[in-house]
């Protein structure tokens, strides 16, 4: 997913925020950052992925993070595609 390591204590967080005037639907958005108190940590290969309690109302219990090349990553269930051509912001050091 990300060709090389995050410095340590860093990981990839999912982020759901309103948008829209009646604050009905949620842009994702991907970013590496730090662990934050109220965190849901989840494991894969070599990465922690974090995601905000806020977030979790609006996932589904199965999710994919999925990279196509020339469009960037894909965040879906097995019913839902919340997200397309997400990039990784990445912080400054």
């Amino acid at each position: 997913m990300i060709n090389h390591t995050p410095p340590q204590g860093y990981g990839l967080r999912i982020t759901g925020k309103l948008a829209g005037g009646c604050g009905c639907t949620l842009d994702y958005h991907l970013s590496l950052d730090q662990k934050r108190e109220g965190d849901l940590t989840f494991h894969t290969e070599n990465l922690q992925v974090w995601i905000d309690e806020f977030t979790t109302q609006f996932l589904e219990d199965s999710l994919t993070l999925d990279y196509i090349p020339a469009q960037g990553f894909r965040l879906s269930s097995p019913s839902e595609i919340y997200a397309y051509g997400l990039s990784i912001a990445q912080p400054t050091f």
